[in-house]
């Protein structure tokens, strides 16, 4: 109630005479890792789950970065500021894999149960041009390459990817999927290998 009030502002009273407060540590500067780097310019190499916002390939002005958090400051494509994952964006090169051709190399047979190898043309930037390779797989087609294996895994790689159906549209669309989430390098492989692996 009203009765304690005088109490504390006696203890209070107390405290700032006898020098108590002096004794108290400073309080220390609150660390910050945000710094602002508005020279900085980043290149967008993944729009998973930013389509709205994001474009791959597009060099954005960033405004600040947080280091410890791992994330950056833009203005994306909706006139929106705010901080995306930095794991979105390349920070040393403004060129970007892109799909030059996807050859199916492959007569789809059925496209509910079928194993089809892919041939992709790769670019970055003017200069860099190179070929690699995947496989599209339907679920069928793994049961049926499970079945007479019995109880032996079927290893088929970083370079198989399952897809419903195959279709040319199909195998367009994941190619691009793959393309826009910078997963590209990581499901395929360099043409060169291409002897030395086979699945079917």
């Amino acid at each position: 109630g009203y009765g304690c009030r005088p109490q504390r502002q006696s203890l209070l009273g107390t405290a700032r005479r006898s020098g108590e407060f002096r004794r108290l540590p400073r309080r220390l500067p609150r660390l910050n890792a945000l710094t602002i780097e508005p020279m900085t310019q980043v290149t967008c190499i993944n729009i998973s789950g930013f389509r709205q916002a994001l474009s791959y390939g597009k060099t954005y002005d960033v405004l600040a970065i947080d280091h410890a958090k791992r994330h950056v400051k833009i203005s994306g494509d909706n006139k929106r500021v705010r901080w995306y994952p930095l794991y979105h964006f390349q920070l040393d090169d403004p060129n970007v894999l892109r799909v030059e051709n996807i050859h199916i190399d492959d007569k789809i047979d059925s496209m509910f149960c079928d194993s089809i190898e892919v041939t992709l043309v790769l670019s970055k930037g003017a200069d860099q041009t190179f070929r690699r390779w995947c496989v599209f797989i339907t679920p069928a087609y793994l049961y049926k390459l499970m079945h007479p294996a019995g109880s032996e895994p079927v290893i088929i790689g970083k370079h198989g990817l399952f897809l419903p159906q195959l279709t040319p549209t199909t195998i367009e669309q994941a190619v691009k999927y793959l393309e826009f989430t910078n997963l590209l390098e990581e499901c395929t492989l360099p043409l060169d290998d291409h002897s030395d692996v086979d699945i079917a």
